[in-house]
């Protein structure tokens, strides 16, 4: 049997401005796909990233529970 090797794989690093990073992103997906209800749709997630201040970076899970109290705190206020 082979030995089974390991890839070293190096962190994702973007820079400048997240919400730009996330529109760039998605100005290049676009054009990836021909369907235009997929174009719309990607264009509806990177809305959806951008308005709740999410990067593409996996967030670590303290991120995330803080990011997801914050929005439920602002959910709350706004229902009242």
């Amino acid at each position: 049997m082979d030995p089974v090797l390991k890839a070293e794989v190096s962190p994702v690093e973007f820079s400048g401005l997240r919400d730009n990073n996330v529109q760039q992103y998605c100005e290049w997906q676009q054009p990836e796909v021909k369907n235009s209800s997929l174009k719309a749709a990607v264009q509806k997630a990177t809305d959806f990233v951008i308005e709740k201040g999410l990067d593409l970076l996996p967030p670590t899970p303290y991120a995330l529970s803080t990011k997801l109290h914050m929005m439920n705190a602002k959910a709350a206020r706004t229902s009242k």
